[in-house]
């Protein structure tokens, strides 16, 4: 059996409490902290940690008055608290984990006595369904290949699964670009100049002609003015260096060049929910970055009288319908091209918006209040 995620348990001590109301004013903050705190800790949810912690960490702003370079400070992400929060009030649906047991617990069809002890060894504590279905045993030797924790490893799965709704879903409020993505596509399409720089000049192809033009519209005037700044490509060859000097000279993440709510001219919404290639795409992402992290036991799959499957593909594939992010058993099939099929063409798309269920999909959430009380915007009901 899956072990069961533990409930949140406030273990802290009265002056650790007040160590923490000193910092944070807020007893929403000081409960919301605990709780990230204990479920990073958490040992069932190391995997889960691993990639929240790398795709979506805590970014927090304490000085809502005066944004500075220094102000975005990185924490803890607090998906594995969300996540288990949410596990534990059902409301993550549609998973299939008698299914995925099934597939991790099946021994009747590996007769040979080593690979039985083995296998035994890694999963002593798993009832052992008979084998009924066409995908009984199928991920059990790649999660031992892999050296995976098959109750660590479902925990992730269905976060990521999660997750992927939430960033999706219809009424998920669009994020703008950052400064610093803007910044970056002005220094690329100046870079279509092909500048070469000697020691007192600057010189570019002749190729591409570009003129930097500013257009200036008026509130209570639909009319606009383009003002021509400059067509001359030595110029603009010195304006991207000073973006890209600028950049270079502040590398490290902070709240006014990567955070998107510093962007926000106005509110925009997802109409309707991505499709679900876009989610399959994402949901590859995710896991695939933790698999490729993970070594393979070589020795294990050499060894062993039995085909052992090492495709991640594959993997993430039967994963894909375990946590029910599909209902097509198509996923479920041998082909470990049927995936990477399916999304092609969607594996490096990018879905920027305020996660429905993880708050906000790469800002703390009491970045809203700088919102409401700095920028005006507040979300129609």
């Amino acid at each position: 059996m899956i072990k069961e995620l533990p409930r949140f348990v406030d273990k802290w001590g009265q002056q650790d409490n007040d160590n923490l109301k000193e910092v944070f004013i807020n007893p929403l903050q000081v409960q919301l902290l605990k709780e990230i705190l204990f479920y990073n800790n958490e040992p069932l949810l190391e995997y889960v940690s691993d990639v929240s912690n790398y795709f979506w960490p805590l970014r927090a702003v304490f000085d809502y008055g005066k944004i500075d370079m220094d102000d975005f400070k990185i924490f803890p992400s607090r998906n594995p608290s969300t996540f288990a929060k949410r596990y534990h009030e059902n409301l993550i649906p549609n998973y299939r984990l008698d299914k995925y047991i099934e597939a991790v617990s099946e021994t009747a069809h590996f007769r040979h006595s080593s690979y039985f002890d083995s296998y035994h060894k890694n999963f002593a504590n798993i009832n052992t369904p008979q084998r009924s279905k066409s995908y009984s045993g199928e991920i059990a030797g790649t999660l031992i290949a892999y050296n995976l924790d098959i109750s660590k490893f479902w925990y992730l799965c269905l976060m990521i699964k999660d997750y992927v709704e939430g960033q999706t879903a219809k009424g998920c409020i669009l994020l703008d670009a950052t400064h610093r993505e803007e910044i970056s596509q002005i220094i690329s399409r100046l870079d279509l100049l092909k500048p070469k720089e000697g020691s007192n000049s600057i010189s570019t192809s002749g190729d591409v002609d570009i003129e930097l033009i500013i257009n200036v519209k008026n509130k209570n005037n639909k009319k606009q003015r383009h003002i021509p700044i400059s067509s001359n490509g030595q110029t603009l060859t010195l304006i991207k260096k000073a973006l890209q000097a600028f950049l270079n000279n502040h590398p490290d993440e902070c709240f006014l060049l990567d955070s998107p709510v510093v962007n926000w001219k106005s509110l925009k919404y997802l109409r309707t929910d991505k499709s679900l290639p876009v989610k399959l795409a994402l949901f590859y992402r995710y896991l695939n970055w933790f698999l490729n992290k993970q070594k393979i036991n070589k020795e294990f799959v050499k060894d062993n009288p039995y085909y052992i499957s090492t495709s991640k593909n594959l993997l993430i594939s039967r994963m894909a319908y375990f946590t029910g992010l599909t209902n097509s058993d198509k996923f479920l099939k041998g082909d470990p091209n049927y995936l990477r099929t399916y999304i092609s063409g969607k594996e490096d798309v990018e879905v920027k918006t305020v996660n429905l269920y993880y708050d906000v999909a790469n800002e703390d959430k009491w970045v809203f209040d700088y919102i409401n009380n700095h920028a005006g915007l507040v979300p129609s009901k």
